[in-house]
């Protein structure tokens, strides 16, 4: 996952335990694939889909990490919500 400044760091943690690598990226993770892809290792690959996020993409269906960040993004905000009322 690529760092953006305004995310707030109960999101960008979300977003990183949401992974299977458990890991957040960078430009230069999607520039390592262009790079592959542009090379002589990968002459033979046409019309693939290569999903650059860690992961996020490879989780079973029905398990809690493949329910997307929409439904993360919600539960971070109740959170918020929530401790602005206390």
């Amino acid at each position: 996952m690529i760092y953006v400044h305004g995310i707030s760091p109960d999101v960008r943690d979300a977003r990183r335990k949401r992974t299977l690598l458990k890991t957040e990226g960078n430009g230069w993770d999607c520039g390592a694939a262009v790079r592959f892809l542009a090379s002589d290792e990968a002459r033979w690959m046409t019309g693939v889909i290569m999903p650059v996020d860690a992961g996020s993409t490879a989780a079973p269906a029905g398990d809690s990490m493949s329910q997307g960040m929409s439904s993360m993004l919600e539960n971070v905000g109740k959170k918020d919500k929530t401790k602005a009322k206390l």
